[in-house]
């Protein structure tokens, strides 16, 4: 048992120093925060509005210069993007479009992601709560082990013996355990994200109705500027927030 734990610390060590050697997290921030941006971009160009860039995460993100790759990167999408040469658009058409895939997707999503975070959430508490409760029975018995165990001869004695091992086992693991859920708690932030998911969902479901009422393109235009400048923002605060929760090393 004792090589498997050595064998287990020196593995977290090795993924701690990966994970800092190649900046593993903070790729994964941007190529999320990448991918966000090129999705509003798809529907922007059918709107004919522009993607906006100048306004974006240049201040609100990017504050780190060896990410101004993000930056050339979607200068370089945009570059190599076909023109669209279809005619004036459809209002009707593109309204719909617009407001089904782009705007009621992401609400679906948000609304699903939150309750999912909620659920996460309520889990870790019953948990938590289960594990103090476990805390509070192993203090009890051991208070009033001696009258629920008593010793009769050799075979008392050997039963006592394992009881207050177990009890040990107990008052030990529990706790560390307990400690290990509300690390995790406090690192993902199920409560918060689930707030920001609901709140967001409401923001855009303004927002699809704002663009429900539109009749002509440049209203259309006007409220799709609108959504991606919300989702860009709510994007670059939230991805802002979790760059700094990488990987670190406890005890």
């Amino acid at each position: 048992l004792a090589a498997f734990e050595v064998a287990f610390l020196v593995g977290l060590l090795l993924i701690l120093q990966m994970s800092r050697r190649w900046r593993l997290h903070d790729q994964w921030i941007s190529c999320r925060f990448l991918a966000e941006r090129l999705r509003s971009s798809y529907f922007l160009a059918l709107a004919g509005t522009g993607d906006q860039r100048g306004r974006s995460a240049r201040l609100a993100y990017l504050s780190d210069s060896s990410e101004a790759w993000i930056e050339r990167a979607l200068t370089e999408v945009s570059a190599r993007r076909p023109e669209l040469d279809a005619g004036p658009p459809l209002v009707r058409e593109l309204r719909d479009y617009l407001n089904r895939c782009w705007i009621g997707s992401q609400i679906t999503y948000q609304e699903g992601t939150s309750a999912k975070q909620r659920t996460y959430e309520e889990r870790l508490v019953r948990a938590t709560e289960l594990l103090f409760l476990l805390t509070l029975a192993a203090a009890g018995i051991h208070i009033f082990e001696s009258y629920i165990f008593p010793v009769k001869g050799i075979t008392g004695e050997q039963s006592l013996n394992f009881w207050e091992k177990l009890l040990i086992v107990v008052s030990i693991t529990v706790p560390a355990v307990g400690a290990a859920f509300h690390g995790v708690g406090t690192q993902r932030q199920f409560r918060r994200h689930s707030e920001r998911y609901r709140r967001m969902a409401g923001v855009l479901a303004q927002v699809q109705r704002e663009m429900a009422d539109a009749t002509t393109l440049e209203q259309v235009q006007k409220v799709a500027a609108e959504t991606e400048q919300i989702m860009r923002e709510e994007n670059s605060d939230w991805f802002g927030v979790m760059r700094f929760h990488d990987m670190e090393l406890i005890t």
